[in-house]
Parts: C-alpha cells; structure tokens; sequence
C-alpha cells in the first residue's frame, strides 16, 4: 500500500479573508483608542486641578509659612504660589504641575485662599476643554469643590 502524503496550505482566498478582518479590525479600534486616549487626558487634567486646589487650600488652612496660597493657570501648566498676589508671589515656593498639552483650561485662572478659613478670593467655574468634551469644576465661597 501506498500512503498519500497530504500537503495543507492557506488557499489565497483565506489569506484575504484574514487580512480583510485584520484592517477592519484595526480600522475600528483606532477611533476608539483616540476617544479613550481624550478623555483620559481630560480626566487627567480635573483630577491633577482638584488635587492642586485641595493642596493649596489645606496650606492656606495650616498657615503653611505664615502665608496665604493661592493658584494660577497658565497655558499646559498649573501653580500653587506663596503669597497674595501671582505677581508678587514667593517664587521659590511655586509647586508648578503640567497639565496635558491637548486641554484648554478656561474660566477662574487665579485666586487666593484665606488664611486659616481658606476661603477663595474668587468663585465660579474652571472649564477644562478637549477637543469637543468639556469638564468644569465649581469652586463656591467656602472652596468646596464640585467636579
């Protein structure tokens, strides 16, 4: 008897059906990842400011260096600064943070919180933009946050 040796081999058409799924596949997942990609970077950005307030409040509140803090925003960047004016700040005190580069922050870009109380010299709403989605935080009179 004689035995048959069977050679397997991917037929051309099941080589184009696979790649065929492969770029849809692809093609499909590259606008998800992009939208995960911005609204990450954008929850990114709120999570930093929230922290960045809360910290310059809490300093406020402990009298750190006998000082009222306060905050500004610059382009891609944040600052908690010693003193009652940004201009007239202690700069070697500046805790600068960077907020990522696709996010316009617009709305309250500078206050202060009070000694002891830590209340803001200011309140309404920072307005954190990226792309077409939008994220506010609300600071009210007191300095609570609402995000």
């Amino acid at each position: 008897m004689k035995k048959h040796k069977f050679l397997h081999a991917y037929t051309l058409i099941e080589v184009l059906v696979t790649t065929a799924l492969l770029v849809s596949l692809v093609g499909i997942s590259i606008p998800i990842y992009q939208n995960f990609q911005i609204v990450n970077e954008l929850d990114s950005a709120v999570n930093l400011s929230v922290r960045v307030l809360r910290s310059a409040q809490l300093q406020a509140q402990s009298v750190q260096l006998d000082s009222n803090w306060g905050i500004f925003y610059s382009i891609g960047k944040v600052t908690i600064y010693k003193g009652t004016t940004y201009a007239g700040r202690d700069a070697t005190q500046d805790q600068v943070y960077d907020i990522p580069a696709n996010v316009a922050v617009s709305g309250l870009n500078d206050f202060i919180y009070s000694k002891v109380f830590g209340d803001p010299s200011a309140t309404g709403t920072i307005t954190f933009t990226n792309f077409t989605t939008v994220k506010t935080i609300v600071v009210n009179s007191k300095g609570a946050l609402t995000y």
